[in-house]
């Protein structure tokens, strides 16, 4: 059996990551039973795909949230007190890292947003701080309790609706 999604990049297996992140953006995630067609369509084994959906983080067999806000968790971010910035909010949500909320809002942990760079050429005051990336967009905290940060009303309210 061929998928059509996978003849749009004309079945050609170095085309896997392109057809998996399509997939992924146009339903939410990779079914398990997408991996053989896929492997058929390429003319890869099922192994092979599904070597590469489980090494990349981003790829999900399962619906995630409505919501994903990805949080840094690098050492250097907690370092700089990332831990006590969203401890917070996931007291407030009731749930840790991964665990999708009533409302449909999951805090994925990742390792690296690509972020530092910016702050280190001179774009902001501190090398590294507390980051996360809700709505597709990288935002940064201070580290202060009780300053902007994901206890920002704007902030939750903005996770509720789904958008920033």
């Amino acid at each position: 059996m061929r998928a059509p999604f996978c003849a749009e990049y004309g079945n050609v297996a170095s085309m896997l990551l392109e057809i998996l992140h399509d997939l992924q953006d146009k339903i939410g995630h990779i079914a398990p039973d997408c991996l053989p067609v896929i492997a058929d369509s390429l003319n890869l084994s099922k192994v092979e795909v599904h070597g590469v959906v489980s090494f990349y983080h981003d790829f999900k067999s399962e619906p995630g949230g409505r919501v994903v806000v990805k949080i840094c968790q690098a050492k250097d971010r907690r370092s700089m007190g990332a831990v006590a910035v969203i401890e917070p909010i996931l007291s407030r949500y009731g749930v840790s890292l991964s665990e999708k909320t009533g409302t449909g809002v999951v805090f994925e942990p990742v390792y690296c947003l690509g972020n530092c760079a910016a702050y280190r050429r001179g774009r902001g005051t501190a090398a590294c701080r507390p980051a996360g990336r809700p709505g597709g967009r990288i935002h940064s905290w201070p580290c202060r309790a009780g300053s902007r940060s994901f206890n920002d009303p704007g902030f939750v309210s903005g996770i509720d609706r789904g958008g920033f």
